[in-house]
């Protein structure tokens, strides 16, 4: 896997059956719809891909199904963490031979020191068959500070770190901590461009899931110096995300939301959210299915 990741890279959400169990055809589907599209890397089980209820039996059986399908045409980082330091040891210990290229780890623990999360982090660094990426996301763990990310980023075999949050004086702070061998992966649907604008060469987004089509738009836009064009598509992306549903206030996430469009896209078999969150209602499903008319060109084109 090289060092660098460059281009948008989707967020997958995990395909479940009603009975919570891994729905392993429509993964492998969801994996080829976003190579397909242009995807620069896939980013499995982490917070929208409901990586935090699942037990690491559920999470093994997904993460094969993923890399058998992605087949190394692009790196695939899949989620470790865990409130127990022995579930994340096996789990490190039993996807050395499932062909995954990463893990990434948000620290559960709220309360546990900097100093004490530096040497937990790297202790899963040094058993890891593959290079670690953090994980900042405030709304799922512990804020990760820039002295944690400069005390670790030397790690031979820690990579980088993705930057959950809408501070845009936190993203540049990051930003600027990045080098050769440590790179800042962006987050955010919303805040997609924002990342693009402020430097950063890859950006993570749950979004990009469903429509990898707008957001490579979007990407190669700004590359090639249109940013009004840039500008445009992502205000109208912001317009339909507005438009539709918004159960995060419940789920915490928009799992709910994004896995209804993708059924509706044919690309997973059923739209079921892992207990204790909820599926979209009819009447949401319904408007759902009208923003999906309504920017149907902005979408899918």
């Amino acid at each position: 896997m090289d060092k660098r990741i460059t281009g948008v890279v989707p967020i997958v959400l995990t395909p479940l059956k009603k009975n919570g169990d891994i729905d392993t055809q429509s993964c492998e589907r969801l994996v080829d719809y976003l190579i397909e599209n242009g995807a620069a890397a896939l980013f499995a089980l982490g917070s929208a891909s409901e990586g935090y209820l699942l037990d690491n039996k559920q999470r093994l059986e997904a993460v094969s199904a993923f890399a058998k399908a992605a087949r190394k045409r692009v790196p695939l980082i899949v989620g470790c963490s865990h409130l127990s330091p022995r579930n994340v040891f096996e789990f490190l210990k039993q996807i050395k031979t499932i062909g995954v290229d990463g893990v990434h780890y948000i620290p559960e623990d709220l309360k546990l020191g900097d100093d004490r999360l530096v040497h937990l982090v790297k202790s899963y660094a040094e058993k890891s068959p593959v290079p670690l990426y953090l994980y900042h996301n405030t709304k799922r763990g512990k804020k990760i500070t820039l002295k944690v990310v400069k005390a670790l980023k030397p790690h031979p075999n820690i990579r980088g770190i993705k930057v959950g949050g809408y501070d845009r004086e936190e993203m540049k702070a990051f930003l600027e901590v990045e080098d050769d061998g440590f790179q800042i992966l962006g987050s955010g649907g919303g805040q997609f461009l924002d990342w693009l604008q402020l430097g950063a060469s890859a950006v993570t987004a749950s979004s990009a899931c469903c429509f990898p089509i707008l957001f490579q738009k979007i990407y190669n836009e700004y590359l090639n110096g249109d940013l009004l064009a840039a500008e445009e598509h992502q205000t109208k992306w912001n317009e339909f995300h507005s438009a539709i549903p918004n159960t995060a206030s419940e789920n915490g996430e928009y799992a709910a939301e994004e896995k209804y469009v993708l059924r509706q896209l044919g690309v997973i078999k059923e739209d079921h959210c892992h207990f204790p969150l909820r599926s979209l209602s009819a009447m949401e499903k319904q408007q759902v299915n009208f923003a999906l008319k309504k920017y149907c060109k902005l979408l899918y084109s």
